[in-house]
C-alpha cells in the first residue's frame, strides 16, 4: 500500500469514527500525523480529502466483496458473507457520520448510494437467482425486491442506533436482523446448509472460519 492510500485509508477511518462536519483540518492532520503541506499534496480541503477516502473506500469494498463471492462454496454462504461484510463495514460510526454525508455532503453519500443501489445489488441479485436455480431459496421471491429490502435494513440497522462497539452486540443484531430473515426465503436444501453454517458459531466465528 503506498503512502497516499494509506493517508486515505486512515482519513476515511478518522472520518467515519469522529463524524465530518465538527472536524477541522487541524484535528485531521493531528490525527494522520503530517503535515498540512504533506496532505495538500493529495487533498486541498477537508471536502476533497472526504471525496478521495470515499472512492478508496468503496474500491476497496468493491473488490472484497468480489472475493467473498469467488471463495464462496454456495450461494446462501456468499450472500451471508456480503450482508454481514457489509454492515460491518458501515457499522461503528459516529452518530453524525451518516447525516453529515446526507446533509452537508451529498455528492459523497449519493457515491454511496449507488454503489448499494447498483453493485452490492447486482451482486445479491445474482447469488439469489443462482440460488433459485440450485433450489436452495423460494423459487417464487423477487430477487430484486428481496435484494433492496436486505440492503435497506442495514441502513435502517444504522439510522435506529442500535449498534455499539461490542462484538457480542454486533452479533445479535446481524442473527435478528439478517440471518432470521434470510431463514424464510430458503427451501429445505438451503435451510440445511444455512444450520450448518452457523451450528453453534456466532456469526463472526462462523463467517471467519469460511
Amino acid at each position: 500500500m503506498d503512502f497516499r492510500q494509506t493517508v486515505l485509508e486512515e482519513g476515511m477511518y478518522i472520518f467515519q469514527r469522529h463524524g465530518i462536519k465538527n472536524l477541522t483540518m487541524e484535528a485531521i492532520l493531528a490525527h494522520l500525523d503530517i503535515s498540512k503541506g504533506t496532505l495538500q499534496g493529495i487533498a486541498k480541503s477537508k471536502e476533497a480529502l472526504l471525496d478521495q477516502c470515499v472512492d478508496a473506500a468503496l474500491t476497496s469494498r468493491q473488490a472484497h466483496f468480489a472475493g467473498l463471492v469467488e471463495v464462496a462454496t454456495n450461494e446462501v454462504e456468499a450472500i451471508m458473507q456480503l450482508l454481514h461484510s457489509n454492515l460491518k463495514a458501515l457499522s461503528g460510526h459516529h452518530p453524525a457520520f451518516l447525516p453529515d454525508l446526507k446533509t452537508a455532503y451529498p455528492a459523497c453519500w449519493d457515491k454511496m448510494q449507488e454503489f448499494s443501489n447498483n453493485y452490492l445489488l447486482d451482486t445479491l441479485e445474482n447469488q439469489f437467482s443462482a440460488g433459485k436455480k440450485q433450489q436452495l431459496f423460494n423459487p417464487e421471491i423477487n430477487t430484486t425486491l428481496v435484494s433492496q429490502l436486505l440492503i435497506a435494513q442495514t441502513y435502517a440497522i444504522l439510522e435506529t442506533n442500535v449498534l455499539n462497539d461490542k462484538e457480542d452486540n454486533f452479533n445479535a443484531v446481524f442473527k435478528l436482523a439478517i440471518e432470521y430473515y434470510l431463514r424464510g426465503l430458503l427451501t429445505e436444501k438451503g435451510l440445511q446448509l444455512l444450520d450448518k453454517i452457523t451450528a453453534h458459531k456466532a456469526p463472526d466465528e462462523v463467517l471467519n472460519s469460511l
